[in-house]
């Protein structure tokens, strides 16, 4: 019974990482952007509903419909004012603009809020627990996270296969140039990827701070955790997509190097000769 105690324990602990995993992976798969900062934006969002709980008086439900409209709207103007300016073929500046990201958040959640553990409380319910079997009981909160993980990577896997706005979604992490062919702008698409990413978020720091305490320097942390598995884990979309991202720059760079020619279609210079077909080394050897 210990044995089947830890595994339940272990799998409902895997719905919060999920949440945690999800709306990084969803900029990942869209975008190709590793942020660095997202564990903070995590901690940023659960100060965020303290405050909300604390300072207003609200109940924690309450805050969190509250912050999540505010969050997607941060993401939202982050992407258009300055990941846009630094996404490209080149990885580096996304990175080192996320890390800086992540180093104003630790400092300015230290000057507000100091560095003492804080802690989201929603009462009795936190040390409610609910009997299985004989000798194993599973808590409340621990399954309200695993449902809550549940639903939202069903959700999101919904709104990208079954809505338009998904498709876009898909669509544009497959290949910007092809959207912007049909009319479509890239930015405002990331952009609303970015918003999204961190509305689930808001859902992540709801049950890590009912769960565990948090302070502003733990952000880093969460994210070495997040990043232990498979990121395809709780990732709805952009793993398809990514991948054929990937191989079209791959041929775009291929076609642009001098003297190496398009594997699917005529030289790329013209003294470029084409490579040889099974058809033509047979007559070469009869004549």
């Amino acid at each position: 019974m210990r044995i089947l105690d830890i595994l339940v324990q272990g799998a409902l602990l895997g719905g919060l990482y999920a949440l945690y995993a999800a709306g990084l992976s969803l900029i990942f798969g869209v975008m190709r952007l590793v942020n660095l900062a997202h564990g903070d934006f995590i901690v940023l969002a659960a100060y965020m509903l303290l405050a909300l709980a604390s300072g207003l008086g609200l109940p924690l439900p309450y805050a969190l419909l509250i912050a999540a409209p505010f969050l997607f709207a941060l993401g939202y103007g982050l992407q258009r004012l300055l990941f846009e300016r630094v996404l490209g073929d080149d990885i580096l500046a996304p990175l080192l603009v996320s890390f800086g990201l992540s180093i104003m958040i630790q400092n300015g959640l230290l000057e507000l809020f100091s560095a003492d553990s804080r802690k989201l409380s929603l009462g009795a319910i936190e040390g409610a627990s609910i009997g299985i079997l004989p000798g194993l009981a599973v808590g409340v909160v621990p399954l309200a996270t695993f449902t809550a993980a549940i639903l939202a990577i069903l959700g999101l896997s919904w709104l990208f296969y079954g809505t338009s706005a998904g498709r876009l979604l898909r669509a544009t992490a497959d290949s910007t140039e092809i959207v912007q062919l049909m009319g479509v702008n890239p930015r405002r698409v990331f952009a609303v990827a970015m918003g999204l990413s961190l509305a689930v978020i808001a859902l992540a720091a709801f049950f890590m701070g009912l769960r565990a305490s948090f302070d502003p320097s733990m952000g880093p942390a969460s994210l070495r955790v997040r990043g232990g598995g498979d990121r395809r884990a709780g990732q709805p979309v952009g793993h398809a997509g990514g991948r054929h991202r990937a191989r079209h720059r791959a041929d775009r760079r291929r076609r642009d190097q001098p003297g190496m020619a398009d594997p699917r279609g005529p030289p790329c210079l013209p003294d470029c000769p084409p490579r040889p077909t099974a058809r033509s080394l047979r007559q070469g050897r009869m004549t």
